[in-house]
């Protein structure tokens, strides 16, 4: 009988360390995907700034073309690069 009782507070102790394994790995991924929601809300705001800086080069240019003759403003631009790069 005696044995028994040492054999119950083994299976305790095992018990134990599989339940403070379960907490360490749902600590875990409570932390992975909240740092993934901050790299996606990160990637967010970057496409957010590049649209709108690209909207804004626009709308310059859009005035440009609108308070400037075509012939002069079409010289300046001819030699300058087109595409925006990041």
């Amino acid at each position: 009988m005696r044995y028994l009782g040492q054999r119950k507070g083994a299976v305790l102790i095992v018990v134990l360390g599989v339940l403070f394994i379960l907490a360490l790995l749902a600590t875990t991924f409570a932390t992975l995907q909240a740092t993934e929601k901050q790299v996606a809300r990160n990637y967010l705001d970057m496409v957010r700034a590049k649209l709108l800086a690209q909207s804004g080069a626009q709308d310059a240019d859009s005035h440009l073309r609108e308070y400037f003759p075509s012939r002069y403003f079409e010289s300046v631009i001819k030699g300058s690069p087109q595409a925006w790069k990041f």
